[in-house]
């Protein structure tokens, strides 16, 4: 889960608290990020209004008097003052005195980066908006992205070697330009979680995960697929064995694609995909790459004797 400072709110009639939470296409100099107009849904678990992003700390919720909608500035919520709850009263007291600033909850969806370099947010789960007194400081999420995490990208052009399942002679697999935008345009939609693994969903394998917010997805503007996966990612037991092993091996990543939903054209033993429907992502060591490009670690870390020899 993400969190960004955004927008300002005020009282209303001394009974609402009401603003723009995110303004669309405004750039963010501090994450260098915008979001793109009408890019916000409401988590399906609902929204909550709350003061420091503090679960405790609830003034409203959907449902039971928070209002979140799109308008033509820009994400706009509006809150019940409810007098019997104290946190309502208490958040009524702070705008007063003068704290304004918004902070939005987030779990990105689809991205991409523009010609600066900048993240652009296409589509977004919104989980939670927070009032904050002191906006100036950097936020939880602002320390975590100074960590650094693993990084990967898939590149559209390119013959790489690949294992069909089915039943044709197709041994190399290539993806057009503009493949990996139409997929990232599904994900939105799909039901299902996106998930990095090392060769099983099993606890011991699982990496990373979109919908525990471990696992990015993104499509440059050059149509390759960038994943990054985040700093936590290294202290589970597959993400220690994947760091442990790398120094001697390659580790590689490669999408794992549902025949069935995708679409593409098979010639001379290349199967090339216009829509490959992604079902996972395998991140794998190995000796010889197969054209597939290398996952970026973070430096590994050193530990004692002790430790090493309990993660042999």
């Amino acid at each position: 889960m993400e969190r960004l400072l955004t927008g300002a709110i005020e009282v209303r009639g001394g009974r609402k608290l009401a603003g723009i939470a995110l303004p669309w296409e405004t750039r963010s100099d501090s994450h260098r990020e915008r979001f793109e107009r009408d890019s916000i849904e409401l988590a399906a678990s609902g929204v909550s209004f709350n003061i420091g992003h503090d679960a405790e700390k609830v003034i409203s919720w959907t449902g039971a008097g928070l209002t979140v909608e799109s308008r033509e500035g820009g994400l706009y919520v509006e809150s019940d003052l409810a007098e019997a709850n104290p946190v309502a009263r208490r958040a009524r007291e702070m705008v007063q005195d003068g704290v304004k600033g918004l902070s939005i909850e987030f779990r990105s969806v689809r991205e991409k980066r523009d010609d600066a370099g900048d993240r652009v947010i296409q589509a977004a789960l919104l989980s939670g908006v927070a009032l904050l007194r002191n906006p100036s400081y950097p936020t939880a999420a602002e320390l975590r992205r100074r960590r650094r995490g693993g990084r990967g990208r898939i590149m559209p052009a390119g013959v790489r070697a690949c294992h069909c399942l089915d039943d044709t002679d197709c041994d190399s697999v290539e993806f057009e330009v503009d493949a990996f935008n139409r997929w990232a345009e599904t994900l939105a939609s799909r039901e299902s979680d996106l998930v990095a693994h090392t060769g099983g969903f099993s606890p011991d394998k699982v990496l990373a995960s979109v919908a525990a917010g471990t696992l990015a997805v993104s499509v440059a503007d050059n149509g390759a697929l960038e994943i990054s996966l985040a700093p936590e990612v290294f202290e589970t037991p597959a993400g220690r064995d994947l760091a442990d092993s790398a120094p001697a091996t390659m580790p590689v990543l490669r999408p794992l694609i549902d025949q069935e939903q995708s679409e593409f054209e098979d010639a001379d033993g290349v199967r090339r995909y216009s829509l490959p429907w992604i079902q996972s992502l395998l991140v794998k060591t190995a000796q010889d790459p197969s054209g597939w490009e290398a996952l970026e670690l973070p430096p590994p870390r050193p530990r004692n004797r002790r430790s090493a020899l309990l993660w042999l």
